[in-house]
């Protein structure tokens, strides 16, 4: 039985100023606390292995945890954020101009569409969803920790639970409905049949003050 601790990263610039800053983001001062105390949650419990995906604020939230535990951290190329085009980074997530830009790419999901203008489509995340899967079935590891982030931890549990049954709309419904917080702790367990199970969803308890 494998168990996987799928951590949310800790806060980070673009979370206080909601600009789009693609993988260089930072952690703020708060966001290193929220690592710092996660590192603690994790104090007494069993892990093998520290992945993070290769963006900087998974990356630092990584390290804390894993210099924690005296472990080094893996990279897992598949689980980074979303990718957007390159014309909305640096941009307000919250202005009218790219707000239209990402709702029209979620349409284009709906819709079937794929893009060339360096933005990733749905069937690009669903082959992310399934490649994670399965590099964590073939990890020797039995506990795992994985920082990724929230749009893509919260698209890989819809995917796992809801299978073939998944659309570009239910994924979307999901993702939207669905609260993470900065490193909320998601359980998952794979048995030794490959049956994946969702055993806790978004533990905060050790932010306290920090949520």
């Amino acid at each position: 039985m494998k168990h996987i601790y799928l951590v949310r990263h800790g806060q980070s610039e673009d979370n206080i100023d909601n600009l789009r800053r693609g993988p260089e983001a930072n952690l703020t001062p708060k966001g290193i606390e929220q690592a710092t105390v996660t590192a603690q949650r994790f104090e007494h419990e069993r892990v093998d292995k520290v992945y993070s995906s290769t963006y900087k604020r998974a990356q630092d939230t990584a390290q804390i945890i894993a210099d924690s535990k005296g472990l080094d951290v893996g990279e897992l190329p598949m689980i980074h954020e979303r990718v957007l085009p390159e014309r909305v980074i640096g941009q307000d997530r919250h202005n009218s101009k790219i707000k239209e830009i990402v709702l029209n790419i979620e349409k284009g999901w709906v819709e079937g569409r794929e893009y060339s203008d360096q933005t990733e489509s749905y069937t690009d995340m669903l082959k992310r969803s399934s490649d994670f899967y399965n590099a964590l079935v073939e990890m020797p590891e039995e506990y795992i920790l994985v920082v990724s982030h929230a749009f893509y931890l919260k698209f890989f549990i819809t995917y796992m639970l809801m299978g073939e049954a998944l659309s570009a709309y239910g994924a979307l419904s999901a993702v939207y409905s669905m609260y993470m917080s900065n490193t909320g702790i998601t359980h998952i367990t794979i048995d030794d049949d490959g049956k994946f199970y969702l055993k806790q969803w978004n533990d905060d308890a050790h932010l306290g003050e920090l949520k």
